[in-house]
């Protein structure tokens, strides 16, 4: 398997592939598939393996609304990216098989933290045949307020197969304005035309 970065996805519908990182966290998660739901829409989360080893029951229920699942790391630690190929190795290797172990199945590939590539990761993603998954659009939801007006001004310039990076961990005073700017942004796209779609394995590979 030849690594390409998956940034985009083609696509025969017009189509936008909501992606949500850091997850699952408890109090945040739950609101975000809530509104999904309220759009009967599918989205995909980049798990930290830690994280959904400890709340393995918000981890199932991303899984059993049908959402896809994606690895982002074991512990999100910037250090990790220092320590050669055979740590790396062990550090998607474990994310993967604790997350996998979860849900019963493989994820749909991995998301660096921060996007973040090194020879070492490229390697090993090649070695596990995992797909490396991206993103073209971005708010830093993760650092600055997500807004309905930046919501609105992202989906007047989008196009067919992006993959939209969101994070479903939020300071908690900004997650009722991040899931106002999320219930925008769904609403504006899909009167635009837009289906939101969840990734699946074929896409990415």
């Amino acid at each position: 398997m030849t690594l390409k970065p998956v940034r985009t996805i083609a696509t025969v519908h017009k189509s936008i592939f909501l992606t949500f990182d850091d997850g699952p966290e408890p109090g945040m998660t739950e609101k975000v598939l809530d509104l999904l739901d309220d759009f009967e829409i599918k989205a995909t989360f980049f798990v930290i393996a830690e994280k959904a080893r400890k709340y393995p029951t918000l981890l199932k229920e991303i899984q059993a609304r049908a959402h896809s699942i994606g690895n982002h790391s074991l512990d999100h630690r910037f250090s990790r990216y220092f320590n050669g190929y055979a740590s790396t190795l062990k550090w998607i290797g474990d994310s993967e098989k604790i997350i996998s172990d979860l849900i019963g199945a493989q994820t749909i590939g991995f998301r660096p933290p921060w996007g973040v590539r090194t020879p070492a990761l490229t390697r090993v993603l090649e070695q596990l045949q995992m797909p490396l998954i991206l993103w073209n659009t971005r708010f830093y939801d993760a650092v600055v307020p997500w807004t309905p007006e930046k919501a609105l001004r992202s989906i007047q310039n989008a196009q067919s197969g992006a993959i939209v990076l969101l994070h479903d961990r939020q300071p908690e005073d900004r997650m009722p304005l991040f899931l106002n700017a999320l219930r925008v942004y769904i609403d504006a796209a899909k009167k635009d035309g837009f289906e939101m779609r969840n990734l699946s394995r074929s896409e990415v590979i």
